[in-house]
């Protein structure tokens, strides 16, 4: 096997007394396989990862059924969007929760507002893709950039809440666009 290089390479050769010299070559060079440099790891001294090929990237939360509620309404003219709030984890003492707004109608929805209250003193600690207001009951509207719901696609916001010990309780999402 030999490796070729390119013609019109130009290579400089430095000489016994220390003269350096250029030499331009048009046709290819043939180079042996045994003169080209390799490297000085072993393949068997490259990291590696702990974690067997066998095994696949696992979440830490045991898995479980994520509930949900949900409700519809026709709003903002032909627009019929439904909405759900869905708990996508629940430990001990807190829970984080989604609330999905779809569109369903044929116009888009814009500027977006829901609401929804908890009876057992659950009380939300953090949010995000959302301005949440309110201490319960909670309101929240849609950010510049997801205020605006086109027919067929579904907005979603997230919140971390803090609960007594049991199920996360499962409101109903009221507002302008679920009733």
């Amino acid at each position: 096997m030999s490796v070729f290089v390119e013609p019109k390479s130009i290579a400089t050769f430095v000489s016994e007394g220390g003269a350096t010299t250029s030499s331009s070559s048009s046709s290819r060079s043939s180079v042996a396989p045994s003169s080209i440099p390799r490297s000085s790891v072993a393949p068997s001294s490259v990291p590696r990862s702990s974690v067997a090929p066998s095994s696949t990237p696992r979440s830490s939360v045991a898995s479980s059924v994520i509930r949900s509620s949900s409700s519809s309404s026709v709003a903002n003219g032909n627009a019929n969007a439904s909405c759900s709030y869905v708990v996508t984890n629940d430990w001990g003492s807190g829970y984080t929760a989604a609330i999905r707004i779809k569109n369903n109608g044929t116009s888009a929805i814009n500027n977006w507002n829901v609401s929804w209250s908890y009876s057992d003193g659950t009380r939300i600690s953090n949010s995000w893709n959302a301005t949440l207001s309110g201490s319960n009951p909670y309101s929240a509207t849609g950010l510049s950039w997801n205020s605006s719901i086109q027919p067929g696609q579904t907005a979603e916001f997230g919140f971390q809440g803090i609960k007594n010990n049991g199920a996360a309780q499962i409101p109903a999402v009221t507002g302008s666009v679920c009733k």
